[in-house]
């Protein structure tokens, strides 16, 4: 069945749970298509559970149409649930929906949804983009910035920024944008703002954008 949907590579078909985790870890797939009932009593909810840590997404299959397995699989962000039998053109639509939401900007970057999954000591963290407050750009890497965080990636600033996932961050020098809703100070004389408790320059040529955050603050 797999084979017929070519939009997607398929790296590999498990036949034990064992087997899966093994191929998870290895291929780090964007979508995991699981069965509800597993060997041994194991199940697709826990496969989900033990990697809740990393940007998966999970597809859960089963020939039950039971709500409350439904429900427990509604708690892993982007899962979907299909019932058995099903065909090839309802697969690759839950695929294609799923699919949809994912933005995989570099081995070490995702976005998913409302988050990112950062590749940090070979543990993918999960950051809110709400909880950003500003990027600091230097050659090719981005330092992103939170309260208590921060995170070096290699990608650029300019390419970020044209993503709409990140609609929110505004660039106010050539090195730094800011989260519009983190702005807390202007001081056009020593072209200097507030972020989050921060203070960062701006440019001259920024000027008018620092400008339109301050009508948005005070709306």
């Amino acid at each position: 069945m797999f084979e017929s949907l070519s939009d997607y590579e398929f790296v590999s078909r498990a036949s034990s749970i064992d087997e899966a985790r093994k191929d998870i870890i290895k291929f780090n797939p964007d979508i995991v298509i699981a069965d509800i009932q597993l060997q041994d009593n194991d199940t697709g909810i826990d496969l989900a559970e033990e990697f809740s840590d990393r940007s998966l997404n999970f597809i859960f299959v089963t020939a039950f149409s039971d709500e409350n397995v439904y429900n427990q699989s509604k708690k892993f962000t982007g899962s979907k649930f299909i019932v058995k039998p099903f065909d090839i053109l309802t697969l690759k639509g839950l695929l294609d929906d799923v699919s949809s939401s994912i933005l995989k900007l570099s081995s070490t970057l995702t976005v998913k949804e409302d988050s990112l999954f950062i590749k940090k000591n070979n543990v993918y963290e999960k950051v809110h983009l709400s909880d950003l407050t500003y990027f600091f750009s230097e050659g090719n890497y981005i330092t992103f910035y939170c309260k208590d965080n921060k995170y070096i990636l290699k990608y650029s600033l300019s390419k970020l920024l044209e993503i709409p996932k990140f609609n929110d961050f505004v660039r106010v020098h050539r090195s730094y944008a800011i989260h519009r809703n983190k702005l807390e100070s202007v001081n056009f004389s020593t072209k200097l703002l507030k972020v989050d408790g921060t203070e960062l320059p701006f440019g001259r040529t920024y000027v008018n954008e620092v400008r339109s955050l301050m009508d948005m603050k005070l709306r």
